[in-house]
C-alpha cells in the first residue's frame, strides 16, 4: 500500500539538497585546498563538512525520494527506524568531532 505521494514536496526537497550541495562542495574544495588543510582547524571543518553532506543525503534527498514514492511509516517502518538512527548518530558524531 503506497501512502500519498507529493511530487511538489520531493521536488523542494530534492532541490533544496542540490543547492545546498552546489553551495557546500566549492567550500569544501577550498577548505581541502594545500596551504590550509594543514591547520587542524581546517581538518575539523572538513570533517564536519563531509558529515552535514552525508547527513544532509538522509535528511533531505531520501526525504524527497520517500515522499516522491508515497512510504510511510506503517508501511516502511523498518526501513525508516534504520534511516532515522542513521541520520541520528551521524547527527551525534558530527557534534562530538565540533565539541572537541
Amino acid at each position: 500500500m503506497v501512502g500519498e505521494v507529493n511530487p511538489r514536496m520531493a521536488a523542494f526537497f530534492i532541490g533544496q539538497y542540490l543547492l545546498y550541495l552546489a553551495i557546500y562542495v566549492p567550500s569544501l574544495v577550498v577548505i581541502a585546498s594545500r596551504p590550509l588543510i594543514r591547520h587542524s582547524c581546517y581538518k575539523m571543518m572538513l570533517a564536519v563538512g563531509v558529515l552535514d553532506i552525508v547527513i544532509g543525503f538522509f535528511a533531505t534527498f531520501l526525504a524527497g525520494v520517500l515522499s516522491a514514492t508515497g512510504a510511510n511509516y506503517c508501511d516502511n517502518t523498518l526501513r525508516l527506524v534504520v534511516l532515522g538512527h542513521v541520520v541520528h548518530c551521524k547527527k551525534c558524531r558530527g557534534s562530538e568531532i565540533n565539541n572537541k
